[in-house]
């Protein structure tokens, strides 16, 4: 009984093994046949037969079909490679990339995966370096869909750079949001790791698009840099990225000597809404700049605490002119300070204030 059992196994094994080396209803030797005697259409679909058999000599004999003059029969060859996820085939699929612009390369890029990533990160810095950002995001699109996260930093980096071109902006964003929450730990290894500050202000400005709460701890190390543009950009982070935490950290960045820091820690603070920060904004009212007495009313009336009504009535009296972005519309207006005082006040809705807007024929219009 045990031997009818193991020939029934072997026979089931066989048939298998043989069934796995046929496609659509053509066995592996046959396709070979096809493949080097058959006509260009019949020689396509031999390859294709062949990538999907997977026989042991598949893939050497797959190679030499990279080389082939023939447009078709080189790029079917590539998708064949790509369903046996060839390892041999990476390098050479990789340098196609620029000079042939086929879905079928980026296809088999994707199904060979890691792999191919060593190869895809040096074609990565290439098209950076001469400014190929058509072939750049496309070799960035492959890398995200592989998925490995040997090479985040790298398109992170690359589509940083993207976010300074208006042409670009769009995609590179919607690619970081694709990468998300992956790319924050290979981000953080390459801080901690470089010296470089372009370099660090791309990181930065990229954990920041990402804005997930794992980042914070990185942002407040950066609080007291040196340079005042990565401070700025801490200072934004940590009005987008909210935590109780954060509020702390903005009002010492109140005490910046830089006025583009102070600005941007007092739009944050009234992006985070915490009361607590109350008494410290009160100060910037009085502040030389009149683009951070602007903010400071800015952050006050996001935050809605009474207290600010009577040093706001003060500001009413401030004529200065300035050209600045108002956040709440996001687009540049020449404003006079007082302007931000009356907004303000009509936020906060006190009576006191609505009085005082009143007299002075400021129209009242509650947002």
């Amino acid at each position: 009984m045990k031997r009818i059992m193991i020939c029934i196994m072997l026979i089931s094994l066989f048939a298998a093994v043989v069934f796995g080396l046929e496609y659509k209803g053509i066995d592996y030797e046959q396709w070979k046949a096809i493949l080097e005697n058959g006509s260009l259409r019949e020689k396509v679909l031999s390859l294709e037969a062949i990538g999907n058999i997977g026989a042991p000599d598949s893939e050497d004999l797959l190679m030499t079909y990279l080389e082939n003059e023939n447009n078709e029969l080189r790029l079917t060859a590539v998708w064949a490679l790509g369903q046996l996820k060839s390892t041999k085939a990476a390098e050479k699929i990789c340098w196609m990339l620029g000079s042939e612009n086929d879905p079928r390369i980026d296809g088999a890029l994707v199904n060979i995966g890691s792999p191919a990533v060593e190869y895809l990160i040096l074609k990565l810095k290439l098209a950076s370096l001469l400014n190929h950002f058509d072939e750049g995001t496309r070799i960035a699109r492959i890398m995200i869909d592989i998925q490995s996260p040997a090479g985040m930093v790298e398109v992170a980096s690359y589509l940083s750079r993207l976010l300074s071109i208006p042409e670009n902006r769009d995609e590179a964003k919607r690619m970081l949001s694709l990468i998300g929450d992956r790319a924050v730990e290979p981000l953080q290894i390459s801080l901690q790791t470089t010296y470089d500050k372009q370099l660090t202000q791309d990181i930065l400005k990229t954990l920041l698009l990402i804005e997930s709460e794992r980042t914070l701890d990185t942002f407040y190390k950066y609080v007291s840099d040196t340079d005042p543009a990565i401070r700025a950009l801490v200072a934004n982070a940590l009005g987008r990225i909210k935590s109780p935490n954060n509020t702390d950290f903005l009002i010492s960045m109140l005490r910046d000597e830089n006025e583009n820091v102070r600005t941007q820690a007092l739009v944050s603070l009234g992006e985070m809404q915490d009361s607590k920060a109350v008494v410290y904004i009160l100060t910037s009212l009085k502040d030389e700049n009149p683009l951070i007495r602007a903010m400071a009313a800015y952050a006050l009336g996001q935050i809605k605490d009474v207290r600010a009504v009577y040093p706001l009535i003060n500001l009413l009296d401030d004529r200065t002119v300035l050209s600045a972005v108002n956040p709440s519309t996001g687009r540049a207006e020449e404003q006079y300070v007082l302007d931000f005082a009356a907004r303000a006040l009509i936020r906060i809705n006190d009576p006191r204030g609505i009085e005082e807007l009143e007299k002075r024929g400021i129209k009242v219009v509650s947002e």
